[in-house]
């Protein structure tokens, strides 16, 4: 698991947790509830996941680091 997170693969990580959450929580929930959508909450709301995506593979990249370097 560790390995995803070397180099800029946390990059990747963050982005696709990020569009997971998106997908669920912007996208299905107010489908399924029946809200309508718009444009403007749609596009804060992707810039918004993809921000804190990153903060977690980053945090996720500093964790792995950290215990590779306490397992050497």
């Amino acid at each position: 698991m560790e390995k995803l997170y070397r180099g800029k693969g946390w990059i990747r990580q963050g982005l696709g947790w990020a569009l997971m959450m998106y997908l669920v929580l912007v996208i299905a929930l107010p489908y399924f509830e029946g809200k309508p959508y718009s444009t403007k909450g749609l596009i804060i709301s992707a810039v918004i996941w993809a921000v804190f995506g990153l903060g977690y593979g980053y945090s996720m990249k500093l964790y792995y680091d950290k215990k590779r370097k306490k397992e050497e």
